[in-house]
């Protein structure tokens, strides 16, 4: 069987082949080029060496050595490709990355815009319904007790003279007072007692307020759950008698003695009207040295304004 002309080639210029494709080898182990074209070209050159036939040892090792070379290459392909990829997918997952978390950044601002507009409208709402509240308070009925007579004669003491006090006795006194607000003082309690203390002194004033307070403790434990008493609006006065406690010694010889220390009357309403619960303090002082016509100082029992609010048992 005649053989074809490319194989006949193929076998005359054998050496040449192996130089060509030594040369190449080496280019290609340089420059490497994509997988799949090493591995192309060891198929060639398995198909040369078929055709070649009889080769001497040193052809063998020639064309060994151009397979070694280019699966070298090939491999070294492969991972190449495979470096490429996987940077090439790092840089889409990171693109990818940054448009969802511009997404993400995106979706949260709206969130957050819409809580803002929330919680603006929320506020608002809240303003609206306080000032509805506050309107409704101001237009909502209110009861205040006034003690009358705050400079005159008539208050707040009828049957006491500061020269009169004895050791160890109480006193009964009688205070004025009225509802001047609009609408009925409902569960009142009424306290009241004397006091001995230097005139138009804040020192004295605090412990007198201590005292006070003390006292009004005692005396809410015994009648606050028993306190049925209403007070309606008018405008003519009440009366409600008070006694003092009993006077000790020293108390009866400051007052008579000393041209400072005085006797102050001071006393606490306590009474329940449509907005709350509330405590009303009146307090006075006797001015000295005495004249024709008594004169009351007003004092603070330490609340300022009255009525303010209470909560009681």
């Amino acid at each position: 069987m005649e053989e074809k002309p490319i194989v006949r080639f193929l076998r005359a210029k054998s050496f040449y082949v192996q130089i060509i494709l030594s040369a190449t080898s080496i280019m290609l182990f340089i420059w490497l080029p994509p997988a799949g074209v090493a591995v192309a070209l060891i198929g060639f050159v398995a198909a040369v060496m078929s055709i070649h036939g009889d080769m001497r040892p040193w052809q063998k090792v020639v064309w060994m050595s151009i397979i070694g070379v280019l699966l070298v290459v090939e491999i070294r392909a492969i991972r190449h490709d495979r470096r490429l990829d996987a940077e090439n997918l790092a840089q889409i997952l990171s693109k990818q990355q940054a448009g969802f978390d511009n997404t993400a950044n995106e979706i949260g601002a709206v969130i957050k815009n819409g809580n803002d507009q929330f919680t603006q409208t929320a506020q608002a709402l809240q303003e609206s319904l306080q000032a509805t509240n506050s309107l409704l308070n101001q237009t909502r009925p209110r009861a205040f007790i006034a003690v009358d007579h705050v400079y005159s004669s008539a208050f707040p003491v009828r049957d006491i003279s500061i020269t009169d006090l004895k050791t160890n006795e109480s006193y009964a006194y009688g205070i004025f007072y009225r509802n001047v607000g609009n609408d009925t003082a409902r569960r009142l309690i009424k306290f009241s007692d004397l006091f001995v203390g230097e005139q138009d002194n804040a020192d004295a004033a605090n412990t007198i307020s201590q005292r006070f307070e003390a006292e009004w403790k005692v005396f809410l434990r015994q009648t606050a759950k028993n306190a049925t008493g209403e007070l309606p609006v008018g405008t003519s006065d009440e009366w409600n008698t008070f006694r003092s406690h009993a006077f000790s010694a020293e108390e009866v010889r400051q007052v008579q003695q000393s041209p400072t220390m005085t006797l102050y009357i001071a006393g606490r309403f306590s009474y329940k009207d449509s907005k709350g619960q509330w405590l009303d303090d009146f307090c006075a002082s006797i001015q000295k040295p005495l004249g024709p016509v008594v004169v009351y100082h007003v004092c603070d029992l330490g609340h300022g304004g009255s009525p303010y609010r209470a909560k009681l048992p």
